[in-house]
């Protein structure tokens, strides 16, 4: 019957600070700042804003 008893562990809580928010909020801040230079880079000139609303809308 020892065998069918599950072996409990107490829950221990990381002393690590989690660093998940300072990621995401980083990866979020790079995609935001790449989508501005895409924005730029594509402002030349003979485009039209047509064929800039095609590119974002049908990549």
């Amino acid at each position: 019957m020892a065998l069918a008893q599950q072996v409990r562990l107490s829950a221990t809580k990381s002393d690590e600070r989690s660093h998940d928010t300072a990621i995401l909020l980083g990866y979020s801040i790079f995609a935001i700042v790449a989508l501005i230079a895409i924005y730029l880079a594509s402002g030349g000139p003979g485009t039209e804003v047509a064929d800039f609303a095609n590119t974002t809308v049908f990549p």
